[in-house]
């Protein structure tokens, strides 16, 4: 039997985006991009403008995963209050991240100029200077509201986000600073080294009852879920299928305060939709997971 020209293509093209959705993995990076791959890090120290909050938060690229048919890293954030994950992807010049309505916005573009807009800021400079150890384009962008709110960010390429002034009449005490102390970038480290060999205050126990979004996601056939827990209790984390059958319990005993991660294998169940419930005292949270076997 002949094959046409066109169903061969189809064919090269579906096998392609079937090896993608069920082999996710860190492809080669390029640019801004390379901000992004496993492994790299970042601490910022943080101070509430009424100096009552003072810590360090750190940001870790642990993995990558497919969300609407593109590669996120995903990023874990860490400081004294719990750890929460965000997606963040880039090409060679811009850095996007995805909302929890799955909505990809621009975080930052290394093509803006004075004057530019991105989202709500304004580019208030853009310049070149020499950071870390190479010549950099850097750009300071503010967003300002009669001068109820004002948020200023200051971007390195190859870098990231170095610098953020938060504040306002509107903010009510709730302003502060974030500046970028140290950094563990394609296995080059700038800045106080211990930051990155020590806790120093960061994954302590938290204050608020938490519950992650699983990573990898969709996968096949692990996945991890990290929750966090302000106080003891016995803690349920169960899965259920779409029709509301329970079908594994991951956690069911007493915890101490803490941040925890469990890793659940669907080794045996089929491809398609789940949900994942934590369920400690009186707090209850559900999510979604993606099964591609």
């Amino acid at each position: 039997m002949k094959i046409s020209r066109n169903i061969l293509i189809l064919i090269i093209l579906l096998s392609i985006t079937e090896a993608l959705l069920y082999n996710p993995q860190t492809f080669s990076q390029s640019g801004e991009a390379k901000t992004l791959e496993v492994g790299n890090e970042w601490v910022y120290h943080y101070e509430n403008i009424s100096q009552t909050s003072n810590y360090y938060i750190r940001k870790t690229v642990i993995g990558d995963t497919l969300i609407k048919q593109k590669n996120y890293a995903v990023i874990k954030i860490a400081d004294w209050t719990g750890t929460k994950f965000l997606f963040e992807r880039a090409d060679s010049i811009k850095v996007y991240i995805i909302s929890k309505s799955f909505i990809d916005s621009t975080l930052i573009d290394f093509n803006l100029n004075t004057g530019d807009s991105l989202n709500y800021y304004v580019v208030v400079t853009s310049y070149n200077g020499y950071y870390y150890g190479s010549n950099r384009k850097v750009i300071d962008i503010q967003y300002y509201r009669e001068g109820l709110v004002h948020d200023e960010k200051l971007y390195i390429k190859g870098i990231g986000l170095s610098t953020e002034q938060y504040g306002g009449e509107a903010i009510d005490g709730a302003g502060f600073n974030l500046d970028l102390v140290t950094i563990k970038i394609n296995n080059q480290i700038y800045g106080d080294t211990t930051l990155l060999a020590v806790s120093n205050n960061i994954d302590k126990h938290p204050l608020y009852f938490f519950l992650s979004q699983n990573y990898p996601n969709p996968f096949n056939p692990t996945t991890t879920i990290s929750y966090s827990i302000p106080k003891p209790g016995l803690v349920t984390l169960k899965v259920y299928d779409i029709l509301g059958r329970e079908v594994e319990t991951l956690v069911n005993e007493n915890k101490l305060p803490g941040n925890y991660e469990v890793k659940f294998n669907a080794g045996n169940l089929a491809s398609g939709v789940y949900f994942y419930r934590l369920q400690v005292e009186d707090y209850c949270a559900v999510r979604k997971l993606l099964l591609l076997m």
